[in-house]
């Protein structure tokens, strides 16, 4: 796994080796255990027989607040030394977990919701951990996002020209390719395909991105992890972990502080 971040608020995106001997020793029993969870419940789960761009149905969260009680492996995963040592290290403090999921991704509209470029809003800098639990290839839309650096750049161009035009929009919206990738340089995007198990971690929150453009008849499964600083600014959704768990420890009991938020309930979106 690599770590597709910035390394100081001046050096933009950099690929970090992470800690290859503690987490890859993981990485195959939480695959087998994600395709699992997939196979008990994908005949209860159908694409949708039409999606607007508003519509979350093409994007299902297969794991519930249960599913993490029933399979602790999952936490266990994201609390592990390895992967929040990585976290830790980019935040510059011990985050606070705040999400596990299990993302079943189909075909959708191109033009609209997470198919466009946008940064993810919880606060101005954030690491989401993404684990490949099938293969994945182009047509099965992958995380594709801009480095932090080259998104900085090309969203203060765009917000310049905005101010310049008197364009009353939001600063924090979806952005079509051609308002980005016109005020980028030529660096490609990055795309997470690759085999099961492979996977990044990457700051949402810097990384301009999108997700699930994919061809119909496709889908894509992925695991994911949130992490927030712990000041995070803004109220957002979480799962409920048990906190129990940390008993004395006192860095899990950081890690699985209890926050302000909403109960995170993707069948009801």
């Amino acid at each position: 796994m690599l770590l597709y971040v910035r390394s100081s608020l001046r050096d933009g995106a950099k690929r970090l080796g992470v800690h290859r001997f503690v987490i890859g020793i993981m990485v195959p029993a939480i695959v087998r255990l994600c395709r699992q969870i997939y196979d008990e419940k994908r005949h209860a789960v159908k694409p949708p027989a039409s999606s607007s761009t508003r519509h979350k149905g093409y994007l299902i969260e297969l794991l519930t607040d249960d599913d993490l009680v029933r399979y602790p492996q999952l936490v266990d995963f994201c609390l592990s030394r390895g992967v929040t040592e990585a976290v830790t290290r980019y935040l510059g403090t011990l985050p606070v977990l705040r999400r596990v999921g299990l993302w079943l991704s189909f075909a959708a509209p191109m033009d609209g919701a997470s198919r466009l470029f946008h940064l993810d809003p919880e606060d101005f800098t954030q690491v989401r951990m993404f684990l490949n639990v099938i293969d994945i290839r182009r047509e099965q839309g992958p995380l594709t996002f801009l480095p932090a650096d080259v998104s900085d750049t090309a969203l203060a161009r765009l917000w310049r020209d905005d101010r310049k035009n008197r364009a009353r929009k939001s600063e924090l919206r979806r952005w079509t390719d051609e308002e980005i990738l016109t005020r980028a340089s030529m660096l490609p995007c990055i795309e997470l395909v690759g085999p099961s198990g492979s996977g990044a971690f990457v700051d949402t929150s810097r990384c301009a991105h999108f997700g699930s453009r994919m061809k119909p008849g496709t889908h894509h499964l992925v695991f994911q992890a949130q992490f927030l600083r712990y000041h995070f600014p803004f109220a957002t959704a979480t799962n409920r972990f048990d906190r129990g768990r940390a008993g004395r420890d006192p860095v899990l009991s950081r890690l699985l502080a209890d926050r302000p938020g909403f109960v995170c309930n993707w069948h009801d979106r």
